[in-house]
């Protein structure tokens, strides 16, 4: 099930016929059954006309919300399909409209539509007003809208270069809000001044994110779509609820703490060769792989599960010494209580360390929300939203399947050329005699044991989903 697409517009007035007809067209192409009309320079009295509300709507059930009664002329002016979904404005200011939007059966987010003041200390108070906002949020939140600055160097294309203080403000919010970029498709820049002579180009316009958001939607995506009617560019929100995949293998570290893995390992090595080495290596890893996905701890959430679990105890236990201090057995429970959660504290934090391969925070406090946080975002990046092929745009999984495949077919499976045997090849440097026999000389076990323990434990896994630690540091009382 996906959400209904949602659009965010700078469309620089709404007063004027021909913007209404872009913004219909618009959601027309797109389906959109809410749009967030940015700098609509609309007076209040002009809303409360029936006939100029009626010939501004943009939906045939058409339900909005605007926060014109904080600014004159007012600057957003949010337009839903009721019959499809609703938003329900909690707080509005200057440049900002915060509400709640919900989709039949899915889950419920915070949705905030942000028009930021030219002048940076007027954005001061719409930065507090968002934090103020993410301060009491646990629920799926984006911010969409015209922020009128950018994060980085490379998101400026002309003009005069900005200094470090005025890139530092949306990085600095973003991360004192715990919101993220939204991965997106399409244009880079959003905005262009309409000048041949001095051209600027900047991304004024996106899309931001927290981590409960990428939990319920974390395949979704905007799209910066062209330009048409206005200097800037129309963002367009796609999102499909989570669908639980088959994941992939992959060596967890925090195995090596259990007994049972040992035993398991054990047990895989120690059958007789029956075929080649390299045949009854990778045998033995297959068998390892498939007893260890028969396991309760195969999974992080058995981790995170014992630590609640850890948690009661350890409560009730600091509840039983208020009552009798001095008493041994509670002593003992609580000595061995905190030694376990300690233990599953370590095993969940290599986890969290290992998805996130953030080697950067290897000193310092052990921040498990901002792993979290790092895991998701690449996640969301790390997917092909879509792939533009001979025939059109692609969005469908299965398209871009078929499209890629068809892609290396012609390219790997050319026509044989004419007169291939004809080619007159000159030959080039050839290989010293002295090293031919190094080259084809069997590997040694020495040579194999050497670059496997040289490998990088926390290098990416292969695609047995075995990391080269496993090897290197937990196969080494098994090797030869």
């Amino acid at each position: 099930m996906s959400l209904p697409p949602i659009a965010a517009w700078n469309v620089r007035g709404f007063n004027n016929p021909i913007k209404v007809k872009i913004c219909k067209d618009l959601i027309a192409v797109h389906n959109i059954k809410l749009i967030c009309v940015l700098e609509a320079k609309i007076s209040r009295s002009s809303v409360s006309d029936s006939w100029f509300s009626f010939s501004h709507s943009l939906f045939e059930n058409e339900n909005c919300c605007d926060n014109f009664g904080h600014s004159t002329p007012g600057r957003i002016w949010v337009k839903w399909d009721a019959a499809q979904m609703s938003y329900t404005p909690s707080f509005s200011s200057s440049q900002l409209i915060h509400g709640l939007v919900c989709v039949g059966s899915m889950p419920p987010f915070y949705m905030s539509v942000v028009y930021a003041a030219n002048m940076i200390e007027e954005r001061k108070v719409l930065w507090k007003d968002l934090l103020d906002l993410s301060s009491n949020l646990d629920m799926p939140w984006i911010v969409m809208g015209d922020f009128n600055c950018f994060r980085f160097a490379g998101e400026k294309a002309g003009g005069i270069p900005l200094n470090n203080e005025r890139l530092g403000e949306l990085n600095s919010f973003m991360f004192e809000s715990g919101l993220q970029d939204l991965s997106s498709v399409g244009l880079f820049y959003t905005w262009f001044n309409q000048r041949s002579d001095s051209p600027i180009h900047i991304k004024l316009d996106r899309m931001l994110v927290n981590s409960a958001f990428l939990d319920a939607f974390p395949s979704a995506f905007y799209k910066v779509d062209s330009f048409s009617g206005s200097d800037h560019t129309p963002l367009i929100l796609n999102a499909a609820l989570f669908r639980k995949s088959i994941s992939r293998f992959m060596f967890k570290d925090f195995w090596t703490k259990f007994d049972d893995f040992w035993e398991l390992t054990q047990r895989a090595f120690e059958r007789p060769m029956s075929a080649s080495p390299i045949a009854h290596f990778y045998d033995c890893l297959r068998d390892l792989k498939g007893n260890i996905r028969r396991r309760s701890w195969n999974s992080s959430n058995f981790i995170s599960n014992c630590i609640l679990e850890l948690k009661n105890s350890h409560a009730a236990c600091i509840s039983d010494l208020q009552r009798d201090p001095l008493n041994p057995i509670f002593n003992l429970n609580f000595k061995a209580t905190c030694d376990k959660l300690a233990l599953f504290q370590s095993a969940w934090y290599s986890w969290i360390s290992q998805r996130a391969k953030a080697y950067w925070l290897s000193q310092g406090e052990d921040d498990l929300g901002f792993l979290y946080a790092k895991i998701k975002s690449r996640k969301n990046r790390n997917v092909i939203k879509e792939l533009s092929s001979p025939t059109g745009l692609l969005s469908s999984h299965a398209d871009m399947a078929v499209a890629l495949i068809n892609h290396f077919k012609t390219l790997f499976n050319a026509p044989t050329p004419i007169l291939e045997n004809s080619f007159n090849i000159p030959v080039g440097k050839m290989i010293p005699v002295h090293l031919i026999d190094s080259l084809v000389a069997q590997v040694t076990d020495a040579e194999i044991k050497g670059v496997v323990f040289a490998g990088v434990a926390s290098s990416t896994p292969g695609p047995d989903g075995f990391f080269i630690c496993f090897l290197s540091e937990n196969l080494a009382s098994f090797w030869l």
